[in-house]
């Protein structure tokens, strides 16, 4: 499902066919599809879109419901898919700008993040039936800090770092059970330094040296007790 970033129809900041009369005049517009159902109520102020804009399914259910200043979304966009809602996401200056959060079609969120000047900034969570399933933060788009993923029971799955977009620092995948899977050091998203796996019972399996993504020498496998 992808963040919209306009309302549908017309564009903001294009100029309709009507008589340059009417161009300078502040008023609200009406199109209508060719069995006369309305499909878009806007309002124009020197032929530029600036206000409540509203947009419509051949059923007559709400698709869109936005503002624009000046040609450009501005406040709070609401999407609709089949009457339910599918998205609420902020603007300023025709970039997402706050909060936005994505629904599945049973209206549950299945994303919410925050964005700041049209990039992502902030934490972001990634869900599904309800149930968190990535929890993540970003700097100006990019993936920064802290990243943890859960498998559908919403059990810890893997915990990570990331800098600027790319693995760095430890990561620690986890067994269904809890335990200790897998101990990794990263740096610019390859593998760098030890790695150490784990079996169920939190016993030591195997260690090996990484550098720059590519081993060093052969793994020291351990007996179980």
């Amino acid at each position: 499902m992808n963040i919209a970033t306009q309302a549908e129809s017309p564009s903001p900041g294009q100029k309709p066919p009507f008589p340059a009369s009417d161009l300078a005049l502040a008023d609200e517009r009406i199109d209508r599809d060719e069995a006369g159902r309305i499909v878009a109520r806007y309002t124009l102020h020197g032929g530029v879109l600036n206000g409540p804009a509203v947009f419509f399914d051949a059923e007559g259910r709400v698709t869109q419901r936005c503002v624009f200043v000046g040609g450009h979304l501005d406040g709070m966009l609401e999407s609709w898919t089949g009457g339910q809602l599918a998205q609420r996401a902020h603007f300023r200056g025709g970039l997402l700008d706050g909060p936005t959060t994505l629904f599945d079609a049973e209206g549950r969120p299945i994303q919410q993040m925050t964005f700041q000047g049209g990039k992502r900034h902030g934490e972001a969570l990634i869900l599904s039936q309800g149930r968190l399933q990535a929890r993540m933060s970003f700097v100006g788009d990019l993936q920064e800090g802290p990243c943890e993923t859960f498998d559908p029971q919403e059990r810890l799955v893997v915990r990570a770092h990331f800098r600027a977009g790319k693995l760095e620092g430890q990561r620690t995948d986890f067994h269904d059970n809890g335990q200790v899977r897998e101990e990794s050091s990263w740096k610019a998203d390859q593998l760098d330094g030890e790695m150490r796996r784990y079996d169920r019972e939190g016993n030591l399996r195997e260690s090996r040296t990484f550098r720059a993504g590519q081993p060093v020498g052969e793994p020291t496998v351990f007996s179980p007790a």
